[in-house]
């Protein structure tokens, strides 16, 4: 028996695809349908599928204007019960909402200003009040079963309410894509799956040979000339405040904060491809990697809330390394702008770093490394997959049971640990345990073809079937 009422969260780089995907479950299943919207512009989105039956509502609930008559204290209090509840604190919350916790975001200064950054802290207290209570009441009232595509905080109330959350996730691989039950990426299956493939001690030999696909897309869409990036950029920001005019929205960006961004975007790509970044054939060092993070993200601010000061993992980094090594460092394409010279200078004052060109392909990188350092992220992954020893800083990698793959925190010396490593590694060993992990990650599972979250249009009916067959065996 599949679910009997489901509610999806609109998300406009999923929304093509989540369609088909839940016209072929009202098909096949007859499930009650809830859409919840993040804007009321996308509603007209789905009035084709309610007219036909599809969905059954959709609903709008999530918006800044909300105001309470009650008093300071009271606000206050009802917060009290509402953390209770859901068994975490609003300051949780707001680090993984972009529009509501911009302070915790200590790597993207720059990050361009929204109607929700002008709240004051008891506005937002209340916000999630009332968010809180009416998505609780909600759930309850249609009795979900099952939530896709949940925000962060749309999966910690499902937590409370023991409702199932699945979330169309990339495996990292390709163009493989697996059904995540948590915005943490933490597969159930892999360790049981690894263990068995290691058991048997087959497993394919060819180690990574390319970064999974959408990345891929990214470094296509960056050897565009810088000059006619921004020309773009600035044209669709023009079109997009345009049409905020004419139906505002508390989900935006200010034009001229993002405006800002957008240079700052090409300033900082013009720096980190200037000869003061050397190339990696330039590099004659044994080294470290440490590819930096981008701000505000989920593998940071929802998975490893733990540890989200990246300055200060390269400093307990830089201070534990040998003398002998040094600590490579690679600004990260998708968060050009949103960082500060400050930022950056407090990175360049170690003197054993060396921010590396931006246009390097990590893949190489890590294949010349002597070890990945990570918070979490997909080239820890990819190490973990090649045999290259991984220091992770975060506590929600589900690879860390590999041998390579060693976890410390930024309150530890960890120069001692780091000898070990370098001294005692198995790197034939270490190779086959990671490609045992990539058939653990393969078989959980499927591939999408053509279709990312920048190829949006790029599936067919295959893809819709397969990912429900997952989405029904993942049940």
């Amino acid at each position: 028996m599949f679910y009997s009422s489901i509610v999806i969260r609109d998300d406009f780089q999923f929304r093509l695809i989540n369609k088909k995907l839940l016209e072929r479950i009202k098909q096949k299943h007859n499930s009650k349908i809830i859409i919840l919207l993040n804007s009321l512009q996308a509603k007209k989105e789905y009035n084709e599928y309610l007219e036909k039956g599809v969905i059954n509502e959709v609903k709008y609930f999530e918006s800044f204007e909300k105001r309470s008559t009650d008093s300071t204290e009271e606000v206050l209090e009802r917060s009290a019960r509402l953390e209770k509840t859901i068994n975490m604190n609003y300051n949780a919350l707001r680090m993984m909402d972009r529009s509501l916790g911009q302070e915790f975001y200590l790597g993207a200064p720059n990050l361009p200003n929204s109607p929700g950054a002008k709240l004051n802290y008891l506005d937002i207290i209340n916000y999630y009040n009332n968010y809180l209570q009416e998505l609780i009441s909600y759930l309850k009232k249609h009795k979900t079963e099952l939530f896709i595509a949940p925000s962060a905080t749309d999966e910690i109330v499902c937590r409370s309410l023991r409702i199932k959350c699945r979330i169309l996730s990339s495996s990292r691989i390709e163009n493989l894509w697996l059904w995540s039950d948590s915005h943490k990426f933490k597969p159930p299956n892999i360790k049981r799956d690894y263990l068995k493939i290691k058991k048997k001690g087959k497993g394919d030999k060819t180690v990574l040979s390319q970064s999974y696909f959408h990345d891929q897309l990214w470094r296509k869409k960056m050897k565009v000339l810088p000059e006619i990036r921004i020309i773009k950029r600035v044209y669709e920001l023009l079109k997009r405040q345009a049409y905020y005019f004419l139906k505002p929205t508390d989900k935006r960006y200010f034009f001229f904060s993002f405006l800002k961004y957008i240079f700052n975007e090409y300033y900082y790509y013009r720096k980190f491809t200037s000869k003061n970044n050397p190339l990696l054939k330039d590099i004659r060092y044994k080294f470290v990697y440490f590819p930096l993070s981008t701000e505000p993200e989920y593998a940071i601010h929802v998975a490893s809330q733990e540890c989200f000061d990246q300055v200060n993992v390269i400093a307990s980094v830089s201070r534990d390394l040998p003398a002998n090594i040094f600590l490579v460092v690679k600004e990260n394409v998708y968060t050009l702008g949103t960082r500060s010279n400050e930022f950056f200078k407090k990175i360049r004052k170690f003197k054993n770093v060396i921010f590396i060109n931006i246009n390097e392909n990590s893949l190489d990188i890590i294949k010349k490394s002597c070890a990945v350092v990570t918070i979490s992220g997909s080239a820890g992954l990819e190490a973990a997959i090649q045999g290259v020893p991984v220091i992770n800083y975060g506590k929600n990698n589900f690879y860390d049971f590999l041998p390579h793959v060693h976890n410390v925190s930024t309150g530890e010396m960890i120069y001692k640990q780091i000898l070990r490593i370098f001294q005692n590694s198995n790197r034939t060993e270490a190779i086959k345990n990671g490609n045992y992990l990539k058939e653990a990650l393969i078989k959980n599972s499927f591939d999408m073809d053509l279709f990312t979250n920048m190829n949006r249009n790029k599936f067919n009916q295959r893809n819709i079937e397969i990912a429900l067959n997952s989405l029904e065996n993942n049940k």
